[in-house]
C-alpha cells in the first residue's frame, strides 16, 4: 500500500472505525538507499469516521487506538485522544 498523502488529510473530530496492519511501499525504490525490500514498512492504518460522515485515514507506527475511540485529527496529520 502507498502512504496517505497530506492533501487527502482533513482535520476534525471522529470515532475510530477500523485499525488494520498494512505494509507501506515507498513511491520510489532506490537500491542505493536500501530500498530493495519488496515487503515495505509495517504500520497501522486507522480509519476515522468524522462528524460530517466522511472517512479519513492515518498511518501510525503503533496501534495506539482501538475501534470506538473518540479522537481528533489535526492539521498536521496526527491523531489525538478526544
Amino acid at each position: 500500500m502507498r502512504p496517505i498523502e497530506a492533501r487527502a488529510m482533513q482535520p476534525g473530530y471522529g470515532v475510530v472505525e477500523s485499525v488494520s496492519e498494512v505494509r507501506l511501499v515507498p513511491k520510489e525504490r532506490s537500491a542505493a538507499a536500501g530500498g530493495s525490500s519488496a515487503e515495505g514498512k509495517p504500520v497501522y492504518r486507522i480509519g476515522v469516521r468524522l462528524a460530517d460522515g466522511s472517512l479519513q485515514y492515518r498511518d501510525l507506527d503503533k496501534p495506539e487506538f482501538k475501534v470506538g475511540d473518540n479522537v481528533l485529527l489535526t492539521n498536521a496529520g496526527d491523531i489525538l485522544p478526544d
